[in-house]
């Protein structure tokens, strides 16, 4: 049987309103309309002033990715990113970051709950209590994804939650 495992997950099919689920689009939106996750793997926003510099200096790289959740801006992937964005606005006289570029895609709870911890939870070197936290998440929002999205889940539950 083939290991596989968050990702795979992610990039499954879905059978929600007979579709296979969109692609991300580029949008421009002001860093102050986006929401940062209430419960995010990586909460230490450290280095913000620097990242800020940064975009001053050569501009930001990568986009901040967003899930569209019932039509509330949240962020999936780049807090510190946002962050920084925010800094150069109130630093003053940089009105290039009123209107950032974004990449975004429409998600249920569940999908976005998913699409955060695979890229932000099994990045990072976590204490034992979060492995925990992040495996009991991953299960719940599973089950929420299977039961709610049509999420096609290859093989049994439990085999993929062991491998988190």
């Amino acid at each position: 049987m083939a290991k596989f495992g968050i990702n795979d997950i992610l990039n499954a099919k879905t059978k929600a309103a007979g579709q296979q689920a969109q692609g991300y689009k580029e949008i421009y939106l002001s860093p102050y309309e986006v929401k940062a996750a209430e419960e995010n793997t990586h909460q230490k926003l450290e280095g913000i002033e620097e990242l800020a510099d940064s975009f001053l200096h050569v501009g930001q790289e990568q986009p901040t990715v967003l899930a569209r959740v019932n039509g509330e801006y949240r962020i999936i992937d780049g807090h510190r990113r946002n962050e920084a964005n925010k800094l150069n606005l109130e630093r003053g006289g940089h009105k290039e970051y009123e209107k950032v570029l974004f990449r975004s895609k429409d998600m249920s709870e569940a999908m976005y709950e998913l699409s955060l911890l695979a890229g932000n939870g099994y990045t990072q070197e976590l204490t034992a209590y979060e492995k925990t936290r992040l495996v009991e998440r991953t299960k719940a929002a599973l089950i929420r994804a299977k039961k709610e999205d049509g999420l096609e889940i290859k093989g049994k539950m439990r085999d993929l939650i062991a491998q988190c």
